[in-house]
């Protein structure tokens, strides 16, 4: 059902494992969790920012478990969903916030060759260096901004198109899907997922799409 149309969700390399670790938060810090092999065939994601005293109660769960919360909470969400597909979103142009953040770096390239060669004090140098951080900084973020914009443009509009096969969706159908076929279901309908220490409840929170 799915398999005639996955292609044109895929987007570089595949994640390791079913679930992407860049949708899941540690519910402490809110800091990505990572893959980590506990063991051959065990694969946990965990908040490895409380190693570095960044987080005060990281957190970790296993993938399996994982994966089965998230196809539990995505069957009940399918089969409670709207007639309608969720509203588009209207198509993001980056060419000019690409083309900021490249005239941005550029300056701040001449501006250090600039100095190299004696063109200016120290004084001087430190002074237009801090203003262009500071402007290719804004630019980045005003591009990492439109960049995500532009994929859950993107997204949606996979999700539209996929949306009456979503409402076959079934325990088996889903169970049976290939692990990359899975993985880019979860990246099709899931926003969010936080997971949160063992003792909160719900220790797994999930945010969709639509």
């Amino acid at each position: 059902m799915m398999r005639g149309s996955h292609d044109r969700l895929r987007a570089g390399k595949p994640a390791r494992g079913p679930v992407p670790s860049r949708l899941v938060r540690c519910g402490t810090c809110g800091r990505s969790l990572r893959v980590h092999h506990r063991a051959p065939g065990i694969v946990s994601l965990r908040c490895w920012a409380q190693g570095d005293g960044a987080c005060p109660r990281g957190v970790s769960i296993h993938s399996h478990v994982l994966e089965r919360t998230l196809q539990a909470r995505i069957l009940a969400k399918l089969k409670g969903m709207k007639a309608e597909p969720p509203q588009s979103m209207p198509g993001v142009d980056l060419s000019l916030v690409d083309q900021e953040f490249e005239t941005a770096r550029a300056a701040l390239e001449r501006l250090a060759v600039g100095y190299a060669e004696g063109a200016m004090e120290l004084a001087e140098y430190q002074g237009a260096r801090s203003q262009l951080v500071s402007r290719l900084e804004r630019a980045r973020a005003r591009r990492d901004k439109q960049t995500t914009r532009a994929e859950s443009a993107a997204l949606l509009e996979a999700l539209g198109a996929l949306w009456d096969d979503l409402g076959r969706m079934t325990p088996d159908l889903l169970s049976a899907m290939p692990e990359d076929q899975r993985r880019d279901l979860y990246r099709l309908l899931l926003e969010r997922v936080v997971v949160h220490p063992i003792g909160r409840r719900p220790r797994v929170e999930v945010r969709f799409r639509f």
